[in-house]
């Protein structure tokens, strides 16, 4: 009997399957801005995700399928990365294990460990600044940022500066579309004059050194020695810094308003635990929220007390949304502001045009866009609700606005169609990228309780991706938000060779077992054809069968699963 039940065992065994083996491969270089390797796995004829960490955290995942030499073959991988600044970064690189469907089955080699130590080479302007003066932001950037991705976009959440928006990719993971340090980035930033005290105008120096109150410009810098002198029109209230118990911060004058932001520490520092956000965890997939209580001023030395910034991005498709709650439960009345909602600063070259449509017929993707120079210096652009001032502007009927390099190859473009949001400020700076603000309109008071959402794109307008342009959804963004298109919108940019066809049952007789149904379009490449390089992305993503393929094998493929000429 024991025989038998011993028999019975090892037949149970042999039928169960082979144990997992393990994944294999190495991290052959990480120099010149890309990190560079192969992986694979015996237990599957074909590609496996590698992950790859930074300093601990997971930067990103990618696939190792790329063409290598003899006795390695279509299992490289290539990953080209940002500029990291300032510090010795630990790169480590695990294979995936997985098992003959693909599935993941827990069997993960971490390849040799690299080091990365360039300093601030490759950070340029405001970047290489920050870099060589504030080293522990580039040190400690890895353990402090979140990062969401997909294969159109990846955006990172720093929750040692408040939770700002520091970094903004395109599918070119190699450059940063926005500045990446504490001052700039994306993030809110408030401003108000307390006007409890009278509305008094007086005169300030410039760059905060002294706190006296001047009557007019002349008297403060006679009594300066010539110094710079800022006119403030409201300087009796308690937002002026008094050089003692309140001091100055970032150069600005001392009769600057209250000027609450998400990456300002108190103190007029940077890095200090009052900037670390209050709360951070996951709102989802792809989601990441963080709460900051009590911003410190960005003008002067205090935290502004009462006032939370609530701020959750998550991912959607090839844009960001990010959803902004601003409340304040503080004592002060403060004057209507024009409140930069975000801030928002692009890289260094991300200042050559911008984009905006001020046609005749909102919402027709037939009707051109205007795409113009940059200069130097301010330029307003008038959201349909926009009715502040009597200065010249552009006016934009669709709620959206872009910017691009020169060649048009690295661009931003943002929506917002809260009501709050009126204009966007445009500026080219000089010595960096540009500056674009979404502006609102509103003051700061107790009870204050304010909603507004971002769509970020690192794309320009005109793309296409899947089938579909920005603009395209931007205006069904709109649509969804309640915004009324005068004219209908029109048929997409990139019309699809055939209507969307329905889920199949994929036969694979010369494969291990995969999933068995999924839906196809054909254009698995989207540039809106089905041809021979869909096939071949097909066939490496269900198919575990030779790299060899050929016309012939393609047209049975259309006819077989997608019903095509």
């Amino acid at each position: 009997m024991k025989k038998v039940f011993l028999f019975l065992f090892l037949f149970l065994v042999m039928v169960s399957g082979v144990k997992a083996v393990a994944p294999v491969g190495n991290v052959d270089s990480v120099d010149n801005g890309v990190i560079y390797g192969w992986a694979l796995d015996s237990d599957l004829d074909g590609p496996i995700p590698v992950h790859i960490y930074v300093d601990g955290k997971l930067l990103e995942d990618v696939l190792a399928n790329i063409p290598r030499e003899v006795g390695v073959g279509v299992h490289g991988f290539s990953y080209k990365y940002a500029p990291l600044g300032y510090g010795n970064h630990k790169v480590e690189v695990y294979a995936i294990g997985v098992n003959s469907n693909n599935g993941a089955d827990g069997q993960n080699t971490l390849l040799n460990v690299k080091y990365i130590n360039t300093g601030c080479n490759g950070l340029v302007a405001d970047e290489n600044e920050w870099c060589r003066n504030n080293n522990n932001y580039w040190v400690n950037r890895q353990r402090d940022t979140t990062y969401l991705w997909n294969q159109h976009i990846r955006i990172g959440i720093n929750n040692s500066y408040g939770g700002l928006i520091s970094q903004l990719y395109s599918n070119d993971r190699s450059f940063n579309l926005i500045e990446e340090h504490g001052g700039s980035a994306v993030q809110i930033s408030l401003y108000g004059y307390d006007l409890t005290k009278g509305n008094g105008g007086y005169y300030f120096v410039s760059d905060g050194s002294i706190c006296t109150k001047y009557n007019s410009q002349a008297e403060c810098q006679n009594a300066n020695g010539g110094k710079a002198c800022a006119p403030r029109g409201a300087a009796n209230g308690d937002h002026v810094a008094n050089c003692s118990s309140v001091r100055t911060c970032n150069g600005v004058d001392a009769g600057w308003p209250f000027n609450p932001i998400q990456a300002q520490a108190i103190g007029c520092a940077w890095e200090h635990a009052s900037n670390d956000v209050s709360y951070s965890a996951s709102c989802g997939a792809n989601c990441w929220e963080t709460t900051l209580n009590n911003p410190a001023n960005y003008s002067k030395s205090t935290s502004f007390n009462g006032m939370v910034i609530n701020q959750k991005v998550s991912l959607v498709d090839v844009y960001a949304k990010v959803d902004y709650k601003i409340t304040y439960s503080g004592p002060y009345t403060l004057s209507e502001h024009g409140q930069e909602i975000p801030a928002f600063f692009t890289n260094a070259g991300v200042d050559k045009t911008y984009q905006f449509y001020n046609g005749n017929s909102p919402g027709n993707l037939n009707s051109p866009v205007t795409d113009v120079a940059l200069d130097v210096g301010d330029r307003t652009l008038a959201f349909p609700s926009y009715n502040q001032g009597a200065q010249p502007y552009d006016r934009s009927k669709e709620y959206w606005m872009g910017v691009c390099n020169q060649d048009s190859s690295k661009c931003v473009t943002i929506a917002s169609f809260s009501p709050e949001v009126k204009q966007v400020t445009m500026k080219k700076m000089a010595d960096t990228g540009s500056y674009i603000g979404p502006i609102g309109f509103f003051n700061i008071y107790p009870g204050m309780n304010k909603n507004i959402t971002l769509y970020i794109f690192p794309y320009k307008y005109n793309a296409v991706i899947n089938g579909k342009s920005i603009r395209q959804r931007i205006l069904e963004l709109a649509v969804a938000n309640g915004i009324q298109i005068v004219a209908p919108i029109a048929v997409p940019t990139v019309v699809p060779t055939q209507p969307p066809l329905p889920t199949v049952n994929i036969p694979q007789p010369t494969a291990p077992p995969k999933p068995t149904s999924i839906k196809i379009s054909g254009d698995y490449d989207g540039n809106g054809v089905v041809n021979l390089a869909d096939f071949g992305i097909w066939k490496g993503k269900y198919l575990a069968v030779p790299p060899t393929m050929t016309l012939a094998d393609f047209g049975v493929w259309k006819r077989a699963y997608l019903t095509s000429n």
